[in-house]
């Protein structure tokens, strides 16, 4: 740490996202973390079924293979000059208090189905959390 700039400390989604940004422009970082594990209890995990590695963070819903993403850890990945190995997925589970189901990754269908359990002022909402438009979901 002699030559340590900044000290980051927490290893969740915020604290590894803004010590990559901060390394990649040049900042000496070092990221200090309590737990035993990076990200143990953030959002940013994934879990391992039958030796495939399934991500169950931030990237679940938009996925991390394509660019430019809506999801936010794409865009630490995209900002920092990293390349990631990724396989997309056409399907997720989805577990509301309507109901279980499987829906494809994106937006279209999951807002169809959004609209009918809980109305257009559902959809208009997570439209505005993803895009900042209550109109579109693009």
């Amino acid at each position: 740490m002699n030559n340590t700039e900044l000290v980051v400390i927490g290893s969740g989604i915020g604290g590894l996202s803004c010590a990559a940004l901060l390394a990649r422009y040049g900042i000496d970082v070092t990221v200090v973390e309590s737990h035993s594990l990076h990200c143990r209890w953030c959002a940013a995990h994934t879990f391992e079924r039958n030796g495939y590695k399934f991500d169950s963070g931030p990237s679940l819903y938009s996925g991390l293979s394509y660019t430019p993403s809506p999801t936010p850890l794409r865009q630490v990945v995209d900002a920092i000059g990293e390349d990631l190995p990724c396989v997309n997925y056409n399907t997720w589970g989805c577990y509301l208090p309507e109901g279980n189901f499987d829906a494809q990754v994106g937006a279209d269908q999951f807002c169809e189905i959004l609209q009918k359990l809980r109305g257009d002022k559902a959809v208009a909402e997570w439209c505005k959390l993803h895009t900042g438009n209550y109109d579109t979901f693009g």
